[in-house]
C-alpha cells in the first residue's frame, strides 16, 4: 500500500513540503548569498596570474598613460565617506620590439602618469601589470568569499538527498508495521520530558526480509521497546526507510484526508526563495558563458 492510501503522484504542494523545508531553504539562501559575493567580487580578481607574475615575471620599462581613473569601487566604505578608492592604470610597454598596452589596478592612488617598471610573463608578454599593482579590480583576498558557497554546497546536496528520500518513500514506498527495538532521548527542552527521541526499529519487508532502521523523531511520546510503529520503505532499497509519523508530519492534508493541493503563501515563499537562490545564479552563469 502507499502512504495512507494516497495517490503515488503527490501534488506540487507535497513536493515542496518534503523537498524544501525551511532548513534546506536557509542553506540554499546562504549558498546563493555566497555565490552573489563570488560573482560580485571574487571573479573580479586574477589570483593565479598575479601569483605567476610574483614568481616568474620579467620587467620592462613602460609608461602610465593619462588620465588615471577611479574604477568606481572602494574598500572600507564609499570613497566620499573615508573609504579607499580603487584606481585603474592604463599603461604601455615594449617587449621584443613589440608595443603592448595593459590595464592594472591598485587600492589607493600609488602611481602617477609617467615612466614605470612593468612586470610581464615571459611566455605571455601580454599578461602584465605595473609593479606594485594587480591585474584585476579585486585583490587575491576576495577569493576567501568563495569559502561560503564551498562549505554550504555539500550541506545543501546532503539535505536535498535526504529530503529526496522522503519524497521517494511517499511516491514509491511500502507501508508496513514494525516495532521499536530501542529508544533513548535525543535532546530535551525540559528536565522531565524529552522533546525528541532516537529510535531503533525492526520491520519485515514484503519479501520476508527483516530490516533494522534508526532515526530521530519528535512524533513518538515516550516510545518503548516492543511498541508497534508504521514504517515506510523502498521495495528495491529496503534500507532506505523512515518512521511514517516523521514523513507525514511534513505533509498537509485537507478535510477529507487527501493531500492538500493548494500552495499556501508559506509554501510558495519557500519555493520562490529556493528557485531564486539557485536558478538565478544558473541563469547568470549561462549568460556569462554565452557572453
Amino acid at each position: 500500500m502507499t502512504l495512507q492510501g494516497q495517490d503515488q503522484n503527490p501534488p506540487l504542494r507535497a513536493w515542496v513540503d518534503l523537498l524544501l523545508p525551511w532548513p534546506t531553504v536557509a542553506v540554499a539562501l546562504t549558498f546563493g548569498l555566497g555565490m552573489a559575493l563570488v560573482w560580485a567580487f571574487a571573479l573580479r580578481a586574477s589570483p593565479w596570474a598575479d601569483r605567476a607574475l610574483d614568481v616568474r615575471s620579467k620587467t620592462a620599462r613602460g609608461r602610465i598613460l593619462p588620465p588615471i581613473e577611479s574604477a568606481g569601487w572602494s574598500v572600507n566604505g564609499r570613497a566620499s565617506d573615508g573609504g579607499i578608492a580603487i584606481y585603474r592604470y592604463t599603461f604601455s610597454y615594449e617587449v621584443q620590439d613589440r608595443i603592448y598596452q595593459g590595464i592594472s589596478y591598485s587600492t589607493g592612488l600609488t602611481h602617477q602618469p609617467g615612466e614605470v617598471e612593468v612586470e610581464y610573463l615571459p611566455d605571455r608578454p601580454a599578461v602584465a601589470r605595473v609593479r606594485g599593482t594587480r591585474l584585476n579590480l579585486m585583490d587575491r583576498r576576495s577569493l576567501l568569499l568563495a569559502v561560503l558557497p564551498v562549505l554550504t554546497l555539500p550541506l545543501l546536496i546532503f539535505q536535498l538527498c535526504r529530503d529526496g528520500t522522503a519524497l521517494r518513500l511517499v511516491r514509491r514506498g511500502r507501508l508496513v508495521s514494525g516495532h521499536v527495538l530501542e529508544a533513548w532521548p535525543a535532546r530535551s527542552t525540559s528536565a522531565g520530558r524529552p522533546e525528541r527521541w532516537n529510535i531503533t526499529y525492526e520491520f519485515e519487508t514484503e519479501a520476508g526480509e527483516k530490516m533494522v532502521g534508526r532515526e530521530e523523531t519528535a512524533y513518538l511520546a515516550g516510545p518503548r521497546p516492543g511498541e508497534a510503529i508504521d514504517i515506510l520503505y523502498l521495495p528495491r532499497k529496503p534500507r532506505r526507510c523512515r518512521y511514517l509519523g516523521e514523513v507525514a508530519s511534513r505533509l498537509e492534508f485537507d478535510a477529507s484526508g487527501r493531500y492538500e493541493t493548494r500552495l499556501s503563501a508559506v509554501a510558495l515563499l519557500r519555493l520562490s526563495l529556493f528557485a531564486l537562490s539557485l536558478g538565478g545564479h544558473a541563469l547568470y552563469a549561462l549568460w556569462k558563458l554565452g557572453g
